[in-house]
């Protein structure tokens, strides 16, 4: 997971991020399907973040699996979604 402030970034700043707190908002349950692929099922979660320049918001990651033949299916880079 790659991590910028977005403000930092659109003020082209630079900035180290520190994550705070998280919240898994959904469960997560592992499983191996009919022809025995492994699906690891991760709820939604969000948690804090402060950047060094005083910026604060929060990451939420999607509900995803990590099975690519699985319809919850989420590429790794499209999981989080950064909010201010």
């Amino acid at each position: 997971m790659k991590v910028i402030c977005p403000t930092c970034k659109s003020e082209k700043q630079l900035s180290r991020v520190t994550l705070g707190r998280s919240k898994r908002e959904e469960g997560y349950y592992r499983y191996y399907d009919e022809e025995g692929n492994e699906h690891c099922h991760f709820g939604k979660r969000t948690q804090t973040y402060q950047c060094s320049n005083g910026h604060t918001g929060i990451i939420t990651t999607v509900a995803y699996c990590n099975n690519k033949g699985c319809p919850k299916y989420v590429e790794n880079n499209k999981r989080n979604i950064i909010d201010m």
